[in-house]
Protein backbone atom coordinates (compact mmCIF):
# COMPACT_ATOMS: atom_id res chain seq x y z
CA UNK A 1 0.00 0.00 0.00
CA UNK A 2 1.47 3.37 -0.64
CA UNK A 3 2.74 5.50 2.09
CA UNK A 4 4.22 9.08 1.73
CA UNK A 5 7.64 6.86 2.41
CA UNK A 6 7.54 4.90 -0.37
CA UNK A 7 10.33 5.13 -2.69
CA UNK A 8 9.42 7.70 -6.02
CA UNK A 9 9.90 4.68 -8.27
CA UNK A 10 7.09 2.79 -6.82
CA UNK A 11 5.02 5.47 -6.82
CA UNK A 12 5.51 6.11 -10.62
CA UNK A 13 4.33 2.31 -10.85
CA UNK A 14 1.00 3.03 -8.80
CA UNK A 15 0.73 6.22 -11.06
CA UNK A 16 0.51 4.17 -13.93
CA UNK A 17 -1.27 0.77 -12.72
CA UNK A 18 -4.15 3.43 -11.95
CA UNK A 19 -4.05 4.79 -15.23
CA UNK A 20 -4.30 1.72 -17.02
CA UNK A 21 -7.36 0.37 -14.13
CA UNK A 22 -9.27 3.57 -15.04
CA UNK A 23 -9.03 2.97 -18.77
CA UNK A 24 -9.92 -0.46 -17.85
CA UNK A 25 -13.05 0.67 -16.14
CA UNK A 26 -14.12 2.96 -19.17
CA UNK A 27 -13.91 -0.18 -21.33
CA UNK A 28 -15.82 -2.35 -18.70
CA UNK A 29 -18.58 0.38 -18.34
CA UNK A 30 -18.97 0.92 -22.21
CA UNK A 31 -19.48 -2.82 -22.71
CA UNK A 32 -21.93 -4.29 -19.73
CA UNK A 33 -23.64 -0.32 -20.20
CA UNK A 34 -24.26 -0.41 -23.93
CA UNK A 35 -23.22 -3.97 -25.55
CA UNK A 36 -25.25 -6.09 -22.59
CA UNK A 37 -28.93 -5.25 -21.45
CA UNK A 38 -28.58 -6.93 -18.01
CA UNK A 39 -27.08 -4.25 -15.66
CA UNK A 40 -30.39 -2.08 -16.04
CA UNK A 41 -32.13 -5.47 -14.92
CA UNK A 42 -29.51 -6.06 -12.15
CA UNK A 43 -30.03 -2.13 -11.55
CA UNK A 44 -33.67 -2.84 -10.74
CA UNK A 45 -33.51 -5.38 -8.35
CA UNK A 46 -30.81 -3.93 -6.70
CA UNK A 47 -32.39 -0.73 -5.79
CA UNK A 48 -35.61 -3.21 -4.93
CA UNK A 49 -33.21 -4.55 -2.50
CA UNK A 50 -31.42 -2.04 -0.86
CA UNK A 51 -32.72 1.63 -1.54
CA UNK A 52 -30.59 4.63 -2.94
CA UNK A 53 -27.62 3.66 -0.49
CA UNK A 54 -24.54 0.72 0.25
CA UNK A 55 -22.65 0.09 2.53
CA UNK A 56 -18.91 -0.84 1.98
CA UNK A 57 -15.66 -0.94 3.73
CA UNK A 58 -17.52 1.21 6.54
CA UNK A 59 -18.97 4.44 4.11
CA UNK A 60 -22.44 4.78 3.33
CA UNK A 61 -22.37 5.44 -0.27
CA UNK A 62 -25.14 7.13 -2.39
CA UNK A 63 -26.28 5.14 -4.97
CA UNK A 64 -28.85 6.84 -7.83
CA UNK A 65 -31.24 4.90 -9.73
CA UNK A 66 -30.17 5.03 -12.52
CA UNK A 67 -26.58 3.75 -11.69
CA UNK A 68 -25.70 -0.17 -11.48
CA UNK A 69 -23.74 -1.93 -8.23
CA UNK A 70 -21.36 -4.45 -9.59
CA UNK A 71 -19.74 -6.28 -6.64
CA UNK A 72 -16.88 -7.35 -7.45
CA UNK A 73 -14.76 -8.32 -4.34
CA UNK A 74 -14.55 -8.05 -0.98
CA UNK A 75 -12.14 -4.59 -1.07
CA UNK A 76 -13.70 -3.29 -4.41
CA UNK A 77 -17.15 -2.10 -5.68
CA UNK A 78 -18.31 -0.63 -9.14
CA UNK A 79 -20.92 1.45 -9.73
CA UNK A 80 -21.68 2.53 -13.65
CA UNK A 81 -23.94 5.20 -14.48
CA UNK A 82 -26.55 4.03 -17.14
CA UNK A 83 -27.80 6.97 -18.63
CA UNK A 84 -28.60 6.63 -22.47
CA UNK A 85 -26.25 9.14 -23.82
CA UNK A 86 -22.64 7.41 -24.95
CA UNK A 87 -21.54 8.30 -28.58
CA UNK A 88 -19.72 10.76 -30.47
CA UNK A 89 -19.46 14.38 -29.10
CA UNK A 90 -17.47 16.44 -30.71
CA UNK A 91 -15.65 13.78 -32.87
CA UNK A 92 -14.60 11.71 -29.24
CA UNK A 93 -15.91 8.60 -27.54
CA UNK A 94 -18.46 8.95 -24.50
CA UNK A 95 -18.16 5.96 -22.62
CA UNK A 96 -20.51 5.70 -19.39
CA UNK A 97 -19.44 7.45 -15.74
CA UNK A 98 -17.60 4.86 -13.29
CA UNK A 99 -17.23 4.91 -9.79
CA UNK A 100 -14.54 2.38 -8.07
CA UNK A 101 -14.09 1.86 -4.88
CA UNK A 102 -11.47 0.37 -2.83
CA UNK A 103 -10.54 -0.89 0.60
CA UNK A 104 -7.51 1.00 1.22
CA UNK A 105 -4.74 1.04 4.52
CA UNK A 106 -5.09 3.73 6.50
CA UNK A 107 -3.49 6.80 5.18
CA UNK A 108 -3.08 9.79 8.09
CA UNK A 109 -1.55 12.49 5.77
CA UNK A 110 -3.71 11.83 2.76
CA UNK A 111 -3.38 15.69 1.39
CA UNK A 112 0.66 15.08 1.18
CA UNK A 113 -0.28 11.97 -0.43
CA UNK A 114 -2.38 13.44 -2.57
CA UNK A 115 -0.23 16.06 -3.97
CA UNK A 116 2.57 13.89 -4.37
CA UNK A 117 0.51 11.40 -6.46
CA UNK A 118 -0.42 14.81 -8.04
CA UNK A 119 2.77 15.63 -9.06
CA UNK A 120 4.35 12.04 -10.27
CA UNK A 121 1.38 12.23 -12.52
CA UNK A 122 1.69 15.34 -13.88
CA UNK A 123 5.69 14.12 -14.67
CA UNK A 124 4.59 11.00 -16.34
CA UNK A 125 1.69 12.37 -18.00
CA UNK A 126 2.47 15.39 -18.79
CA UNK A 127 -0.60 17.22 -17.79
CA UNK A 128 -1.57 19.44 -14.99
CA UNK A 129 -3.98 17.65 -12.37
CA UNK A 130 -6.42 19.50 -10.76
CA UNK A 131 -6.76 19.10 -6.72
CA UNK A 132 -9.93 19.35 -5.14
CA UNK A 133 -10.92 18.42 -1.46
CA UNK A 134 -14.48 17.45 -0.57
CA UNK A 135 -15.75 17.40 3.17
CA UNK A 136 -17.50 13.84 3.89
CA UNK A 137 -18.87 14.13 7.23
CA UNK A 138 -15.97 14.42 9.66
CA UNK A 139 -13.52 13.51 7.34
CA UNK A 140 -12.11 15.10 4.01
CA UNK A 141 -11.72 13.20 0.65
CA UNK A 142 -8.68 14.66 -1.41
CA UNK A 143 -8.50 14.12 -4.83
CA UNK A 144 -6.21 14.50 -8.25
CA UNK A 145 -7.56 14.70 -11.35
CA UNK A 146 -6.33 14.93 -15.24
CA UNK A 147 -7.63 14.38 -18.55
CA UNK A 148 -6.75 10.47 -19.78
CA UNK A 149 -3.97 11.32 -22.75
CA UNK A 150 -3.70 7.00 -23.72
CA UNK A 151 -6.57 6.87 -25.81
CA UNK A 152 -7.05 10.35 -27.67
CA UNK A 153 -10.70 9.56 -29.06
CA UNK A 154 -12.06 9.11 -25.75
CA UNK A 155 -13.67 12.22 -24.41
CA UNK A 156 -12.74 11.17 -20.31
CA UNK A 157 -10.81 12.66 -17.19
CA UNK A 158 -9.66 10.50 -14.59
CA UNK A 159 -9.79 11.84 -10.47
CA UNK A 160 -8.48 9.55 -7.80
CA UNK A 161 -9.69 10.34 -4.26
CA UNK A 162 -8.32 9.36 -1.11
CA UNK A 163 -10.28 9.32 2.52
CA UNK A 164 -8.28 7.52 5.61
CA UNK A 165 -9.14 4.14 4.43
CA UNK A 166 -11.19 4.54 1.10
CA UNK A 167 -10.19 4.85 -2.25
CA UNK A 168 -12.17 6.26 -5.19
CA UNK A 169 -11.34 6.19 -8.92
CA UNK A 170 -12.91 8.32 -11.22
CA UNK A 171 -13.32 7.91 -15.20
CA UNK A 172 -16.20 10.21 -16.58
CA UNK A 173 -16.49 12.83 -18.97
CA UNK A 174 -16.24 16.34 -18.31
CA UNK A 175 -19.97 16.28 -18.74
CA UNK A 176 -20.62 13.88 -16.35
CA UNK A 177 -18.53 15.19 -13.41
CA UNK A 178 -21.22 17.73 -11.73
CA UNK A 179 -23.74 14.41 -11.37
CA UNK A 180 -20.16 12.29 -9.63
CA UNK A 181 -18.97 15.11 -7.23
CA UNK A 182 -23.16 14.96 -6.30
CA UNK A 183 -22.70 11.44 -5.44
CA UNK A 184 -18.72 11.27 -4.19
CA UNK A 185 -19.80 14.63 -1.67
CA UNK A 186 -22.71 12.59 0.36
CA UNK A 187 -20.56 9.81 1.08
CA UNK A 188 -20.58 9.26 4.87
CA UNK A 189 -18.29 7.38 7.15
CA UNK A 190 -21.15 4.36 9.07
CA UNK A 191 -22.52 5.58 12.38
CA UNK A 192 -21.44 3.34 15.40
CA UNK A 193 -24.30 0.75 16.87
CA UNK A 194 -26.24 1.93 19.72
CA UNK A 195 -24.32 -0.56 21.70
CA UNK A 196 -21.53 0.88 20.90
CA UNK A 197 -20.16 -1.81 18.52
CA UNK A 198 -18.97 -0.83 14.84
CA UNK A 199 -21.86 -2.53 12.26
CA UNK A 200 -19.76 -5.14 10.14
CA UNK A 201 -18.74 -4.72 7.14
CA UNK A 202 -20.40 -4.85 4.03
Amino acid sequence: MITSELPTLRRCVVVAVATLAAIFALGFAYYFVFVNRYPRIESWWWHLRHGGSETVFGYVIPVPKDWWVQDTSDNWQFLVGLENHAGLRGGKIVSPPSISLMRERPEHDVAHWTSTMAEIAQKNEHVTPSLRRIDIGEEKLYCYGRPQTFLPELDAVMWNCRADALGIMITASEADMPKIWDIVSGIRKKAPMENGAVAPKK
